[in-house]
């Protein structure tokens, strides 16, 4: 708790959004502004825009509250003057440009690093998942595969130009980051920041359900959607698979048949129901689903009293494996074509040794159920140290928020911060 001085001197907070979609209902709480807006402090959400109008990619559950402020390049910089004293939250690294907007004006800040989805394609160290120069010039062609190789140069040069002109004397009060092995794509520029390292945002969904009073004692079979099928249309995710040029939502029909028919068969076999875990930015028609339940901000909490667990591919997987649960991953001839399938799909079976149900093939489609797999211990220890949770004591029943909490009041008190 904060003494009194610390509350007559608590700072306004700004958290600053420059993710190419808006701010979400949910992020209010992963991101710690319903936690901090409680205890009292002053909370603002600036969407910046810096470049260009991001593109929105989700289709439901926008924050719009009376927190939130839109701003382009020109209103942030005028802004950050106007709020010197305030604590900045940065949840993605800005432009370097951008960055010198707070520098220059001495701010104060902390830097959220890699506390969200798994970069699954770096997985394992012996084998890299991105493909070859000759693997891309066969698929593609030249020019495309030209086109590749100028980004990916690009990308290099702007690294190397970053860490020349981001200014050393304010970098951020100190980094917070999920675990040492999930930030391999994090800024070297970064590098002389202090680091906190915690464990991911959905170790704290685990962290809120395992303190939860009571547990349910219904059977049932979870499916967790992650928006495959209305690709196209209303998803999340359609910006990642128009790289395959793939129409999913034009095969949904095909999808959500070939689905009903895998439900079918497990809710046979096992004599339980199916119910649904809904992505929490994808519109539904539930006639997809034949009118199963389905659920909106509880998958941890369903994952927790499953039987077992179906998906495509989710990040949900943490907590699959933090309550040790079979899982049965789903794909499909057009799925598997898809750089989403390619880059995290199959290095996440490879490293816990799961063997996906593909259901156009026959001879798996007939009996699911063989293809359901408790992950081997070992394996799944391994991905949970380095990706979810990474074995620290100290953080095992606490939120980020309150770990975050914690450091600033330790600065606060040493006079660092005011």
């Amino acid at each position: 708790m904060l003494d009194k001085k610390m509350v007559i001197k608590k700072p306004k907070l700004i958290f600053v959004w420059t993710s190419k979609s808006r701010f979400t209902e949910r992020d209010l709480d992963r991101y710690g502004v319903s936690y901090f807006s409680q205890k009292g402090y002053k909370c603002e959400i600036w969407s910046i825009h810096t470049d260009k109008t991001p593109k929105y990619e989700y289709t439901s559950k926008m924050y719009s509250g009376e927190m939130l402020h839109e701003l382009g390049r020109r209103q942030y910089i005028k802004q950050v003057k106007k709020n010197r004293d305030s604590l900045f939250f940065l949840f993605s690294i800005l432009t370097v440009k951008d960055l010198n907007v707070l520098a220059r004006n001495k701010c104060k800040y902390i830097l959220y690093g890699s506390l969200g989805a798994v970069r699954w394609v770096y997985l394992q160290e012996k084998k890299t998942f991105r493909r070859k120069w000759s693997e891309i010039y066969k698929e593609k062609g030249g020019v495309k595969t030209l086109v590749f190789g100028l980004h990916e140069l690009y990308c290099k040069i702007k690294n190397k130009v970053d860490r020349l002109f981001t200014p050393k004397l304010f970098l951020p009060l100190f980094v917070v980051e999920a675990t040492k092995r999930a930030n391999v794509e994090y800024p070297l520029y970064m590098n002389g920041c202090k680091k906190i390292y915690i464990h991911s945002l959905d170790y704290d969904r685990f962290v809120e359900v395992e303190r939860m009073e009571g547990k349910s004692n219904r059977k049932y079979i979870l499916w967790i959607d992650s928006g495959w099928g209305f690709i196209g249309a209303q998803s999340i995710i359609k910006s990642y698979l128009s790289q395959d040029n793939l129409d999913m939502y034009n095969n949904r029909e095909h999808y959500f048949k070939e689905l009903r028919y895998l439900f079918e068969k497990m809710e046979a076999h096992y004599q339980m129901p199916v119910i649904i875990a809904g992505h929490p930015h994808t519109v539904y028609d539930r006639d997809m689903y034949d009118n199963r339940e389905l659920y909106f901000g509880k998958t941890a909490e369903l994952v927790k009293n499953a039987e077992f667990v179906m998906m495509n591919i989710s990040t949900s997987m943490s907590f699959t494996l933090l309550w040790n649960k079979r899982v049965l991953m789903v794909c499909d001839d057009m799925f598997a074509k898809t750089i989403s399938w390619r880059e995290w799909g199959i290095p996440t079976c490879e490293m816990l040794g799961l063997v996906p149900l593909n259901w156009d093939r026959q001879e798996m489609r007939e009996e699911p159920w063989r293809y359901l797999q408790t992950v081997d211990p070992v394996k799944r220890k391994a991905y949970l140290d380095a990706y979810v949770n990474s074995n620290i004591p100290q953080t095992k029943n606490r939120l980020i928020v309150e770990i975050v909490e914690e450091e600033i009041e330790k600065m606060w008190n040493e006079s660092e911060i005011l």
